[in-house]
């Protein structure tokens, strides 16, 4: 089923449904030989239930849209009905409509009989294996939490971790390799190493799987993981030489041991042959002393004296098979002498194999507690690395937040001594504009007094012309009298002029000086 995609929609596509879509996409392809956006896409769509507000009012729009749903409608006889504003579905599964019963019945087909069967039940380590590959997913090392993944997150970060497993796999397989191929030359077995090392970063790389997540953080991630490989190679090198070395040794000792086992059968079969000979030997000796025996028994009752030479003769041939039958004894006790030596070569040379065994185990047990201890100290230097760079980052955190606080309370002090100044600024101003009020309002009075002196004094010039002119009036009807009564009268407005021009007076109009 997880190569299925079933979007039941009504209404909107909602987020959660487009993360399924991608999840969908990537399972497709997971599967770089096929073609196929999706593996398998159903949009199960059953939004016919807003055909009253918003379905289409012509009868083939209707029939053309009816027929995009992957279910069709149920039917006219599924009724709705209104309570309390909230839109119900009245079921009765016999007013069903066949096409959307058929329709059905192939959808659940398709999707439970035609679908790919799942694969068989795993047990024991699979799920062992599963369950820690998901832990170490969801718990996030650097901060201890839960991460939090889409599903198609959750998937790349899969696919990628397989593809690390599968190209460490590929690394210790090569590395496997190297043991047997019997190089001469440090110099030699790390070129092959490097080799192997690239090999298996291009074998990561080269996965069609993960060719979409090349530049994603999981894979870089992995890929520095697969190049740290090369740091460690100098010492691996000196590890896998010795033990190529006491492999050697091991070879060369085994194939002494087999030759002088070989050696030692030979010589118990030879001891065998000339025991089984020196038996026969005996059993004739025994057989010819006990003819002898008779035979002389015989010649001493018949009395014949050339039996006796021939008994005599007998006994030179059995003293003769005596010293053959010591030459024998003292083969056999040089046998015996050799297989004793060769037991006891054998014994010494299975000591010192022993020997050397318990000094190779010795020597790679002191490598192997060096290099736990050297990655004891280089993680304890780590650690003591990491929580001074958490100190100073505490420190600098600290500093910052200080700095920070001093800024700002250097620029609070400095926006009070600007309000300040602005203060006294504004206080001068007001005082300056209280002293320019305060002498606006003095000159206004001062101009108010001299123009009410102005108007004292242009009314009492008024007065002044009002009685000059009257006193005019009569100096000139005294002068026209007068005139009149002289014979060289002169002109009246002469007379005034000149009257005028005594008193200072010009136009009718009065000047203050």
């Amino acid at each position: 089923m997880a190569s299925i995609q079933i979007l039941n929609l009504k209404g909107v596509l909602q987020a959660t449904d487009l993360e399924r879509l991608d999840l969908c996409a990537d399972y497709a392809e997971a599967d770089p030989e096929s073609k196929a956006l999706f593996n398998s896409l159903v949009f199960l769509i059953r939004d016919w239930e807003g055909d009253d507000e918003l379905g289409e009012k012509k009868e083939e729009l209707n029939d053309i849209i009816s027929h995009t749903y992957a279910l069709p409608h149920p039917g006219p006889n599924i009724t709705r009905s209104s309570d309390d504003g909230k839109t119900k579905v009245r079921v009765n599964f016999v007013d069903i409509g066949e096409d959307y019963l058929m329709a059905a019945k192939h959808f659940f087909h398709r999707l439970f009989i035609e679908s790919p069967k799942p694969s068989e039940l795993q047990r024991g380590k699979f799920i062992v294996k599963k369950f820690r590959s998901l832990r170490d997913r969801i718990i996030d090392p650097d901060i201890g939490g839960i991460k939090i993944q889409t599903a198609s997150e959750a998937f790349q970060e899969s696919l990628l971790g397989q593809a690390f497993i599968e190209s460490t796999e590929f690394y210790d397989s090569m590395m496997t390799k190297v043991y047997d191929q019997h190089l001469e030359t440090e110099e030699e077995l790390l070129t092959v190493l490097l080799n192997i090392v690239d090999e298996t970063v291009e074998n990561f790389r080269n996965k069609k799987t993960i060719q979409k997540y090349k530049e994603s953080s999981t894979s870089k991630k992995y890929l520095e993981l697969l190049v740290q490989k090369k740091e460690g190679l100098t010492e691996k090198t000196k590890f896998i030489m010795d033990a190529t070395n006491l492999k050697r040794e091991k070879e060369v000792f085994e194939k002494k041991i087999l030759q002088q086992q070989r050696s030692v059968e030979e010589l118990k079969a030879k001891y065998e042959k000339l025991a089984e000979q020196r038996k026969q030997e005996v059993q004739e000796k025994k057989t010819q002393q006990k003819t002898l025996a008779d035979e002389a028994a015989a010649a001493v009752k018949k009395g014949v004296s050339g039996q006796l030479g021939k008994v005599k003769e007998k006994e030179v041939l059995m003293e003769e098979n005596r010293g053959k039958r010591r030459q024998l004894e003292e083969k056999e006790a040089l046998l015996k002498r050799n297989v004793a030596e060769a037991k006891g070569r054998e014994k010494l040379e299975a000591e010192r194999r022993e020997k050397l065994e318990a000094e190779r185990r010795e020597k790679l047990e002191a490598e192997r507690r060096e290099k736990l201890e050297a990655e004891k100290r280089e993680k304890l230097e780590k650690e003591k690395q990491q929580a001074l760079l958490e100190k100073q980052r505490a420190e600098l955190k600290r500093k910052e937040k200080e700095n920070q606080k001093r800024q700002e309370v250097m620029e609070a002090e400095k926006k009070m001594k600007e309000m300040e100044q602005q203060m006294k600024e504004c206080k001068l101003k007001e005082e300056q504009q209280k002293k320019e009020k305060d002498e606006l309002e003095r000159l206004k009075t001062e101009i108010k007094k001299k123009e009410t002196t102005r108007e004292r004094l242009l009314r009492q010039a008024e007065e002044r012309m009002r009685e000059e002119r009257k006193r005019m009036e009569q100096l000139a009807e005294q002068l026209k009298q007068k005139n009149e009564q002289q014979d060289d009268a002169v002109p009246e407005e002469r007379w005034i002029g000149r009257a005028e021009d005594k008193i200072g007076v010009k136009d009718k109009s009065c000047t203050i000086l």
